[in-house]
């Protein structure tokens, strides 16, 4: 069974509908142990990476490129190494299909989660000003009719 993030801290209405949004920063210190967690809690959903190199549009929809589309999550790995914050995301079926991104100089991470939805967006913003934001959502069932 998958563990809900805590998102309490900073939970806030959509600005256009009854929708609830809810934001949470997670701060530098607590990045060893989320990692790992997130990782046991949401592999295998379906993730998509995209990059936003724009840091004037700090929207989560402003996204100038997507590196993957609904791969399987395998990995998220943080090093701290020589104080460079690095995060590598691991998504894919097959060595064919495989991504590997790593973000260089992470100075901040955001978690949001849409009301009903069970997707969970991860937003990375470094040191330049290039955010990339990372969709996690649920494996679809192959049996459901549709999907």
């Amino acid at each position: 069974m998958t563990t809900p993030i805590d998102t309490s801290s900073t939970a806030s209405e959509a600005a256009n509908s009854a929708v609830r949004m809810t934001t949470r920063e997670v701060p530098i210190t607590e990045w060893p142990l989320f990692f790992p967690a997130f990782t046991a809690d949401y592999a295998g959903w379906l993730t998509t990476i995209g990059v936003n190199s724009d840091p004037a549009n700090k929207s989560a929809d402003a996204i100038n490129a997507i590196e993957g589309r609904d791969l399987p999550l395998r990995d998220f790995s943080f090093d701290q190494k020589d104080g460079e914050q690095t995060i590598v995301i691991t998504a894919g079926r097959e060595r064919d299909d495989l991504l590997i991104h790593e973000i260089q100089q992470v100075k901040r991470l955001s978690v949001l989660q849409v009301g009903d939805d069970q997707s969970i967006v991860l937003q990375f913003s470094d040191r330049d000003g290039q955010t990339t934001t990372v969709k996690v959502s649920p494996k679809t069932d192959p049996a459901t009719p549709g999907a």
